[in-house]
Parts: structure tokens; sequence; C-alpha cells
């Protein structure tokens, strides 16, 4: 574990480098080597963007495997959260695991994911 973490300060200090220095090909250029995942333009879903950033990509990955999907998304705009990395963790886990799971069921045509989101209550 530490030197998964060690390697990735390296990687994100390079990408803040790119970023400090306006160098948006190069930061994208070293996520797309990371992520494997090339995404030309991202949708807004939600319009929240760290949930639309996580959904965006599992939509390319169940559309490349044939995977049927349905989403109800019902999350403010403005939806702030104390910690990004940690919703992308763990929506991105839940949805990963959904998707190997599908992909390992033997009946995957009969498949289908099933992503909802909603704000239930609100406490200030």
């Amino acid at each position: 574990m530490p030197k998964l973490r060690h390697d990735l300060k390296n990687i994100l200090l390079n990408l803040d480098y790119y970023l400090s220095n306006n160098d948006i090909q190069s930061a994208r250029n070293m996520l797309y080597q990371i992520t494997d995942i090339k995404i030309n333009s991202y949708k807004i879903i939600s319009g929240c963007i760290p949930i639309d950033a996580i959904l965006d990509s599992k939509i390319m990955k169940m559309e490349n495997n044939k995977i049927k999907y349905e989403m109800d998304i019902q999350v403010p705009e403005n939806l702030k959260f104390e910690n990004d990395i940690d919703i992308a963790a763990i929506l991105g886990n839940l949805i990963d695991n959904a998707i190997e799971a599908i992909i390992r069921y033997e009946n995957q045509e009969n498949g289908k994911i099933i992503i909802q989101i909603n704000i239930i209550h609100i406490k200030l």
C-alpha cells in the first residue's frame, strides 16, 4: 500500500504540473495512459461533476461490454461532497463490481445493472 500511495503521489504531482502550466493535452494523455479510457467529451447526466465523471466512464464500459443498464439519478447539480475522492471510489467500485459480476454471469444477455442515486434528506 505505501508503494501505491507513493506512485500515486508522483503521478498526481505530474498531473498538477501539467495543469499548472496549462498543458491540458499532456495531462489528458497521462490520464488516458492510466485509465485506458479516452473520453472525448463528457456527458452531463446529473449535473453533479463528481458523479457524472464516474457514471460517464462506467456507461461507456457497460456499452462496450453490451451490458444493459437503467439509471435513476436525482441529485442537485450543485451537490458538494466533503471528499470527492471518497464518492468517486465508492461509486466507481460499486459499478465496477456490478459490471464484473455481469461479465462473469453465464447468461449475460439476461443481466442488467440498475443504478439509482437519490437524495432523500438534506440536513443543515
